[in-house]
């Protein structure tokens, strides 16, 4: 028979659960969706790097309490309340990350146009658009996701530049990988579709390189800093790989790779 203590944890966690459930539907909160979404996966991130520090130190302290002593019952009580509560981190840092595709066969060079069409409408005098974009280059993939991932990248493209003025390059091509090509890409041998979105911004520095996807990472003020981490979560879905290249102070180059589809 479960102990007390363990049944409470097991009736605290469907109440969490539910609560979270609710919280992200933005139930009785008063914030918009995306607001809500941010603001748990903010939480779920703080609160697993706790969960870590705890779980941890009561991994190493358990192995020095003897075998079927209280303390040891109680730490591993601790210790499997743990493994509860990171499935449920687990469960808030999902929310808002690309979940199903709706699958077409996509002309990308069309979605780029859609995305780059709406960037001018806003761009400032100071930032010219140069693309080169190849046709008939096809992928097996949901429009909303890779117009996003285009947009995504050109206005963090734009961002860079909105002080200093540049050049927005946008370049789609096809090209096949050779397995020295994908050597340092998680990525197959095989044909894919590239697309090259650079700048002549401020260029991103070595430290800034070494995290800019991870999740809640952000130089700007106003970041939130999901957006490149939601962006590689959707290539990565695909079957693809995000590169990025820069020169601090000159210029920088995000490479998108699709496997590529003939028809």
């Amino acid at each position: 028979m479960a102990r007390p203590e363990k049944l409470l944890v097991d009736r605290d966690e469907g109440i969490i659960e539910h609560l979270f459930a609710d919280a992200f539907a933005g139930k009785n909160l008063g914030m918009a969706g995306a607001d809500t979404e941010f603001t748990f996966r903010k939480i779920a991130h703080d609160f697993n790097n706790l969960l870590s520090v705890i779980m941890g130190n009561v991994e190493i302290t358990i192995k020095s309490v003897a075998e079927h002593s209280q303390i040891r019952m109680n730490l591993e009580d601790v210790l499997d309340a743990g493994k509860r509560a990171q499935d449920l981190v687990r469960k808030m840092m999902t929310v808002g990350l690309p979940t199903g595709h709706q699958l077409e066969l996509l002309e990308v060079q069309s979605v780029v146009k859609c995305a780059l069409r709406l960037m001018r409408t806003s761009l400032p005098a100071n930032i010219e658009v140069s693309e080169n974009l190849n046709d008939g280059s096809l992928i097996l993939a949901d429009y909303s996701q890779i117009h996003r991932v285009i947009m995504n990248l050109c206005t963090n493209a734009c961002q860079a530049m909105e002080k200093s003025g540049g050049r927005l390059s946008v370049t789609l091509f096809d090209t096949d990988l050779s397995p020295e090509d994908c050597r340092d890409l998680s990525m197959t041998p095989g044909s894919y579709v590239c697309l090259s979105v650079g700048d002549t911004g401020h260029g991103i520095d070595t430290e800034t390189m070494s995290r800019i996807f991870e999740p809640f990472f952000s130089t700007k003020a106003r970041g939130n800093g999901l957006g490149l981490h939601i962006v590689r979560e959707i290539i990565d879905s695909y079957g693809g790989d995000i590169i990025v290249k820069s020169d601090p102070g000159k210029w920088t180059e995000f490479i998108v790779y699709l496997p590529r589809i003939y028809h």
